[in-house]
């Protein structure tokens, strides 16, 4: 069964498709939440921190943390690990965001890595990212996530 997600009641993380917020999650439960519903790919997801852990299918589960790789506090990158419930990591890899969206221009300023930070209590795009970058982040996760999926689970359960 897959896990399904709501805003949490906070407006500014409204509850999107995997493809528009893949990456926002961050320091926030509820960020979290937000960024996994309509989601086919990862079931039973949970979540602590700034780490998801959810469901492949019997065998795999998949990891995924939102990592600092340069400027702590400053998440600029998803790490994803692909683990055998019985024998441990199988595969990890690193997504960092400006090597998927680019880096991003600020007023008369050099241009930086997007990253999101916690402003004020809350986890924020330092500078915010279009919904066509988040659904740019969010395919190439998920098309390495899904690369690791039994084909018989994208096939809805049924094996040929």
């Amino acid at each position: 069964m897959s896990a399904h997600f709501s805003n949490c009641g906070i407006p500014q993380f409204e509850a999107l498709s995997i493809h528009s917020c893949i990456f926002s999650f961050a320091v926030s439960r509820s960020l979290q939440s937000s960024m996994f519903g309509d989601n086919d790919i990862i079931t039973d997801a949970n979540f602590c921190g700034k780490t998801m852990l959810g469901r492949l299918d019997d065998e795999l589960r998949v990891k995924l943390q939102l990592i600092s790789t340069f400027i702590s506090g400053q998440y600029n990158a998803v790490q994803a690990t692909i683990i055998n419930r019985t024998d441990g990591a199988v595969d990890k890899q690193t997504f960092k965001f400006a090597d998927i969206i680019g880096k991003q221009k600020r007023n008369n300023l050099d241009e930086i890595e997007p990253h999101i930070w916690e402003y004020n209590g809350k986890p924020e795009w330092y500078i915010p990212v279009t919904a066509s970058q988040k659904a740019q982040i969010a395919d190439t996760i998920l098309g390495y996530v899904e690369m690791y999926q039994d084909n018989s689970v994208k096939m809805g359960g049924m094996n040929m």
